[in-house]
């Protein structure tokens, strides 16, 4: 069987599951939106909840500001991942900064709760590694 220019196919929104459905008319009131939306999660086979934060997240806006040479510098699925991970969104609410922060306080606050991360994995790795040495001071 050949597809033609012509052929009549399934919208998109239909291969929805009805709960996306739901939230894309809950959450979008511009038509294009929802389409653009419907077909990023069909053709990404994303979850509901995925979904639900890709919206609140604002990937559409994201999408069209993240502007880049990946396409033309990289290969197909190398450029679509840098591209994504360039487009993602930080979420640092764990910091208790505010949008007025200098990127200083930033750099300090990041430095202050990596540093134990990196303390406790350490001594996660070394017990899991020498189970019966004691953790070097």
């Amino acid at each position: 069987m050949e597809w033609s220019d012509n052929a009549i196919l399934q919208q998109p929104v239909g291969e929805l599951p009805w709960s996306h459905i739901v939230s894309l008319l809950d959450k979008l009131d511009d038509l294009a939106l929802r389409n653009w939306y419907t077909g990023k999660d069909v053709h990404q086979d994303w979850s509901r909840v995925v979904l639900v934060h890709q919206m609140a997240t604002r990937l559409y806006e994201r999408e069209r500001e993240a502007s880049s040479n990946f396409a033309n510098a990289l290969n197909s699925p190398d450029s679509e991942l840098a591209q994504q991970i360039t487009k993602a969104p930080y979420f640092l609410c764990f910091l208790a900064i505010d949008s007025e922060t200098s990127r200083r306080e930033l750099e300090d606050q990041l430095t202050a709760q990596i540093g134990p991360a990196v303390v406790r994995t350490r001594s996660v790795l070394w017990t899991t590694l020498v189970p019966n040495a004691s953790w070097p001071r």
